[in-house]
C-alpha cells in the first residue's frame, strides 16, 4: 500500500495580490516525506472559491513550481463544491464536474471540509 499525505495549499503559502510565497518550514517538511522509503505521494488541495478558474489554474501551476515535491494539486473553484480540477506538471483537467441537479451530501462535496478532492486524489493514485 502506498502512503499519501494531503496538504492544504491554503495553509502552506502566503498569498498576496502580486506574489505567492512558501511559509517557513514547509519545504523541510516536504523533504522529510520525500526522503522516506517508500516515498510518500504528496498531493495539495485547495478550495480556491471565488477567484475564478483561470486565476486558480495559474496559482496552482505556480504552486507546483514552488513545491515540485507535490505530484498534483486538486482545487474546487465553485461555492457549491461540485467541480474538481487536477493540476499536474503536465497540465490541468476537470476530474469531476457534477451537474447542479444532483444532490451531493456535504461530506462528499469537493470543497473542504468535504472529502471529494481527497477521494479524487486517492482514486488517481491507486496502484
Amino acid at each position: 500500500m502506498q502512503k499519501a499525505i494531503f496538504l492544504d495549499i491554503d495553509s502552506l503559502l502566503i498569498v498576496s495580490d502580486d506574489d505567492i510565497a512558501v511559509l517557513p518550514g514547509v519545504e523541510a517538511a516536504l523533504k522529510y516525506y520525500q526522503n522516506q522509503i517508500p516515498r510518500w505521494v504528496m498531493v495539495g488541495i485547495s478550495n480556491s472559491r471565488g477567484m475564478g478558474v483561470e486565476k486558480a489554474l495559474a496559482q496552482m501551476s505556480y504552486t507546483l513550481e514552488l513545491l515540485p515535491q507535490l505530484q498534483a494539486v486538486y482545487f474546487c473553484p465553485d461555492f457549491a463544491g461540485l467541480i474538481c480540477w487536477r493540476v499536474t506538471s503536465a497540465g490541468a483537467v476537470v476530474v469531476d464536474g457534477s451537474d447542479d441537479e444532483i444532490e451531493i451530501p456535504p461530506e462528499l462535496r469537493h470543497s473542504k471540509p468535504g472529502a471529494g478532492m481527497i477521494h479524487q486524489a486517492v482514486t488517481a493514485n491507486r496502484n
